[in-house]
């Protein structure tokens, strides 16, 4: 990628105002001594500007051990450095960007045909999509008066997973017979389009997403499910006004632990944008709730939409907080499923709790490890 033109460092500056000050007083003062001494000033930085100018043959690269990780996982990045010509005179800096995290990395440059690489960690402490980079290169003069900057490798994303914690899968209860009983997880089908994963062998190739596979440069298959077939579905509350910025970051980890126990599962996060997260780059619901955010002015409708598009018969979980208003919304559903599970983050609760009411079944605790525990100890389906 093209560099921009040199500019002047902080000490360029500095040294450039200090020089013509010390130039001015020495010909204010007829003193030429300290005249000579203001002009070299402005020459060095002169100087460093034009070494800038000429330019470099190197090249940078930065490899990621993954752009999908879970939460508290550091991410390992190498930036590696190639030389084609001659070392350039002082010093190289590699510059890149984690989210709002800045990492500097002074390598030498190598002798023409060699390379150099530096490594570093980047703690994920947070979940969310964050932007990597984009990598730059700053080359300065040995004083550091001038400095000249290029990319070297473009922004891409990160996916940070939300914290998964161990939970058994959800009993099965009963489902409608259409030619006798059926036991397991929904079987993949043909008829509705649910997401995108790589390539497997035996994948039939009819199914490559290929506008997909070119912008990522991976083979991507839909996964097609049988919409008449019912599965477990999650539904997350996303309103700012029932669920504060600590009970929701819990309530997203508890969506993605039920996600992750679940063969066959679906999730509908309220208030989501389908089509900005297809172009992030978004494939699995795990992607989804790293991008989860809350929203102002939801509504409870909004929160219950996706349960008009549920298949009967299957398993459908809410996570929410203490709305009692989404609560009614859903029970009033619980006819139509194997089990209706609401979970509800609720920071003032002292221990978890269940209860169930008619089809319904609750469970209430103050953080995510609690409700997913709470949860792992359902012996059944209704109660």
């Amino acid at each position: 990628m093209s560099a921009r033109p040199p500019v002047l460092t902080g000490t360029g500056v500095a040294v450039l105002a200090g020089g013509v000050a010390v130039l001015a007083a020495g010909l204010a003062g007829g003193y030429p001594p300290l005249a000579g001494l203001g002009a070299a000033a402005p020459a060095l930085v002169v100087v460093a500007v034009l070494m800038m100018c000429v330019p470099d043959r190197l090249t940078a690269g930065r490899t990621v051990s993954g752009d999908r990780v879970a939460v508290g996982t550091s991410v390992t990045c190498v930036i590696s450095m190639r030389n084609e010509g001659r070392p350039p005179l002082g010093w190289v800096e590699a510059t890149d960007r984690v989210g709002a995290e800045r990492v500097r990395a002074v390598i030498t440059p190598p002798a023409r045909g060699g390379t150099a690489a530096t490594e570093y960690a980047v703690p994920t402490h947070r979940r969310g999509l964050l932007t990597h980079g984009p990598l730059q290169l700053e080359r300065r003069d040995p004083l550091g008066l001038a400095v000249r900057r290029r990319t070297a490798v473009a922004a891409s994303a990160l996916w940070v997973h939300p914290r998964i914690h161990p939970l058994r899968a959800l009993p099965l209860g009963t489902r409608p017979e259409v030619e006798g009983q059926s036991g397991g997880h929904t079987p993949h089908g043909t008829s509705t389009f649910e997401g995108l994963r790589e390539y497997q062998p035996g994948d039939d190739p009819r199914l490559i997403h290929w506008r997909s596979a070119a912008r990522t440069g991976t083979l991507l298959v839909q996964e097609r499910v049988d919409a008449s077939e019912p599965a477990v579905t999650v539904v997350l509350d996303t309103r700012a006004e029932v669920l504060d910025e600590d009970a929701f970051e819990e309530a997203v980890e508890v969506a993605a632990s039920v996600v992750a126990a679940h063969a066959r599962v679906s999730l509908a996060v309220a208030g989501e944008d389908a089509a900005e997260l297809a172009r992030m780059g978004a494939r699995s619901p795990l992607d989804r709730l790293a991008a989860a955010r809350r929203g102002e002015g939801l509504g409870v409708a909004a929160v219950h939409a996706p349960v008009r598009r549920v298949a009967s018969g299957g398993q459908l979980v809410l996570v929410t907080g203490t709305d009692p208003a989404v609560v009614a919304r859903f029970a009033a559903e619980a006819a139509r499923f194997s089990l209706l599970l609401i979970v509800r983050l609720d920071p003032a609760a002292a221990a978890p709790g269940v209860v169930r009411r008619g089809a319904v079944t609750m469970v209430s605790a103050a953080g995510a490890g609690d409700a997913v525990q709470a949860v792992s100890r359902l012996g059944g389906g209704r109660g």
